[in-house]
């Protein structure tokens, strides 16, 4: 232990370090108080030893002085003096001294060995008390450096709702510094009234209650602006459970709920126009039925392009899509405000006219009809002439949604039959007909290609987006003698007449021998949601590919998400022991329906093509962006490949390639051809 000697008297200092150096203490001899002030700064001293009498500055003075350095507190202090009188005892005492020997009993050992030993205790017991004052002070500064640095935004209040304290990520979002805030009531800073009553409420229940957690609250910063935060506070009570001060942790969430917006946005509209996606139109159909039943008129029109695929041919799907957006903006400036327009699929579109009776809605049919009718839309030096057909149908309030979507619906096929560029009303009877006729003649002509062999395979590569080499290919169905017909003219028609599960049976055919008679290692091939969910069409595909002997890892069944998101379980029952046997599976165009990852997760598919109308325009389109990263992401964690159809230029590659997509697949890397295989034409005509 380091002992300090303050004595001016040689002889009295020889007689201490002579009592004090059998006990092994390290000890330090100063004449006067300045020269031990010197000493006491320089080093930390637990048992200093003072006379009363030193020159310039007495004993006591020095002990004063000595108590107010940093760890004054932490020195034992005992004076060795002459004759202690009354006077000198009190100054000692008042100074801070913890205990006095007169120096005459300095001759007798029994009673210094007293006082050490007391000294020695105290001292234990101070040492004690200085390690953990120290680690408090410590862990103090740790936990106020650790709050002052948090990135998450911490409050003190004291027990009436004051500001003790407001961190750096407080001061930084709000603009505003301690000073303007500390010692203000917190409810008096710019935040919501709801939560300054509850907040108030909190503060005056007793610490035995349950206080609440505050959710979120909105703040103003000094610039004016609004931010929204969510918080959690927490009341620290003293020993004898009083509140003392209440601490409030906070998150900023302006982006997170300004994100949760734009996602619930988006769920509800279509991001190309910026109109209501189908998932609306029912919800839609209900209020206007709820209205009509209520006896409030009501009118729905029915909207469908008539050569939208001609410029999606000649011109490219992008093109498309900006006539699909001048028709959109066109719809929309030739609608009252209180029309609501639906996008319910790439060319057709349901516009809700409330208060409408039919005469008035026949004659909105007409101008929209005719103000189409006049617009030219010109891509790359090319004019394309642009009409509609529409049909129109008063809400009556004793159809479901369902029934008014199909009358509707089939009032602009009857426009289309007629010649198209027409408005049709609803007739019950007359509308029926003329589908029954349509899907009749697409079931006929259908069953007449297949059985005069006038179908063919067309083939889009698909590469891989680190090699940019043709890794596959996807099978597409073409008419022989109308090779740029898309089967989307059609198969609908074909599907109301029960004919989709013959020519999906047809199609894996026509795939499987071009597999038997080419190098291509792998395609896929479209399957509708009628033999996505029969047996018999896999157990046929089966004995296709063991008659050909085709490997069956060389085919992918692709079926899209819409066909399986009805009976997912049914679905994944299947697939599961599809899989089994060695069958492959992709899940086509993804995102369309916007609620497939909840089941996503439980179907055995090995690939996950993302939606063309998430890809187009792209580079343009931030939110799409970022929808398009998450769903690669979240198909990547699922261990699922990934392909982004529709990339159409250069730009959108680089986004698909710098999100990580496995493969890419459009009009940039090649149209639908029936050469594959390194350029060798495959076809099955007789």
């Amino acid at each position: 232990m380091k002992v300090l000697i303050v004595e001016n008297s040689e002889s009295a200092c020889n007689l201490l370090i002579e009592l004090l150096e059998n006990r092994k203490y390290e000890i330090t001899v100063c004449a006067t108080a300045e020269e031990a002030m010197i000493e006491v700064k320089r080093c930390f001293f637990p048992l200093i030893i003072l006379d009363m009498g030193l020159p310039k500055m007495n004993g006591a003075d020095l002990c004063a002085c000595i108590r107010k350095q940093p760890d004054g507190d932490y020195h034992y202090i005992l004076f060795f003096n002459g004759t202690v009188n009354p006077n000198d005892l009190k100054k000692i005492l008042a100074a801070g001294a913890n205990d006095y020997l007169e120096k005459s009993h300095g001759n007798d050992s029994r009673i210094l060995h007293i006082r050490l030993l007391i000294a020695e205790e105290q001292i234990r017991q101070m040492t004690e008390r200085r390690q953990l004052a120290a680690r408090l002070h410590l862990e103090k500064n740790m936990i106020a450096r650790a709050v002052e640095i948090s990135p998450a935004l911490i409050i003190f209040l004291d027990k009436k709702g004051h500001i003790l304290s407001f961190n750096r990520a407080c001061r930084e979002l709000t603009g505003y510094t301690l000073e303007d805030v500390q010692g203000k009531v917190y409810w008096n800073l710019p935040v919501w009234r709801l939560e300054k009553e509850a907040f108030q409420t909190a503060l005056n229940v007793s610490s035995s209650e349950v206080r609440p957690h505050l959710r979120e609250s909105e703040w103003t910063t000094k610039e004016g602006e609004t931010r929204c935060v969510s918080w959690s506070f927490s009341d620290v009570f003293d020993a004898a459970g009083k509140l003392e001060f209440t601490i409030g942790a906070g998150i900023d969430i302006t982006e997170r709920r300004e994100a949760k917006s734009r996602l619930v946005y988006m769920a509800g509209h279509d991001s190309l126009t910026d109109l209501y996606n189908r998932s609306q139109l029912i919800p839609l159909l209900e209020i206007a039925l709820a209205s009509a039943r209520k006896g409030q008129p009501t009118a729905i029109l029915y909207i469908d392009l008539d050569n939208l695929k001609r410029v999606n041919d000649i011109a490219g799907h992008s093109a498309g899509d900006r006539l699909i957006v001048k028709i959109a903006g066109l719809l929309k400036l030739n609608s009252r405000s209180h029309d609501e327009i639906v996008r319910v699929g790439g060319d057709e579109f349901v516009i809700i006219l409330h208060k409408t009776r039919l005469k008035q809605a026949s004659r909105i049919a007409e101008r929209l009809r005719s103000k189409v009718d006049h617009v030219d839309f010109e891509d790359s030096g090319k004019i394309f002439n642009v009409s509609t057909s529409i049909g129109l149908a008063a809400v009556d309030g004793t159809m479901s949604s369902e029934e008014l979507v199909a009358s509707v619906d089939s009032a602009c096929y009857t426009a289309k039959a007629r010649g198209r560029n027409r408005v049709e009303h609803y007739v019950k009877d007359q509308n029926k007909i003329s589908r029954a006729i349509a899907d009749a003649h697409w079931a006929r002509r259908i069953k007449e290609a297949i059985r005069n062999n006038e179908m063919e395979l067309w083939f889009q590569p698909i590469i891989h987006v680190k090699t940019r080499r043709v890794h596959f290919y996807e099978a597409l169905l073409r008419l022989h003698n109308e090779p740029s017909m898309s089967p989307g003219v059609f198969l609908s028609d074909v599907g109301r007449s029960g004919g989709l599960a013959l020519l999906d049976r047809h199609v894996i055919k026509l795939a499987i021998n071009a597999l038997s008679q080419t190098k291509v290692k792998l395609l896929s091939v479209n399957v509708s949601g009628q033999s996505a969910n029969d047996e018999s069409f896999f157990e046929y595909a089966i004995e296709m590919l063991e008659r050909h002997t085709v490997a069956f890892d060389r085919v992918i069944f692709e079926v899209t998400e819409t066909d399986l998101m009805f009976k997912p379980e049914q679905s994944r029952i299947l697939f599961d022991t599809l899989k089994s046997k060695g069958l492959r599976f992709a899940l086509d165009d993804f995102g369309a329906g916007f609620s497939s990852l909840g089941y996503l997760k439980h179907l055995p598919v090995e690939m996950l093509k993302v939606d063309g109308g998430f890809i187009k325009d792209l580079p343009n389109q931030s939110v799409n962006q970022a929808l398009v990263q998450s769903i690669n992401q979240t198909a990547h964690i699922l261990k699922l490949q990934t392909v982004a159809e529709f990339v159409e230029d250069e730009e959108t590659f680089g986004l698909i390639k710098q999100f990580g997509f496995d493969y890419a697949q459009g009009y940039l890397f090649g149209r639908p051809s029936p050469q594959i295989d390194h350029g060798h034409s495959i076809g099955w005509r007789k």
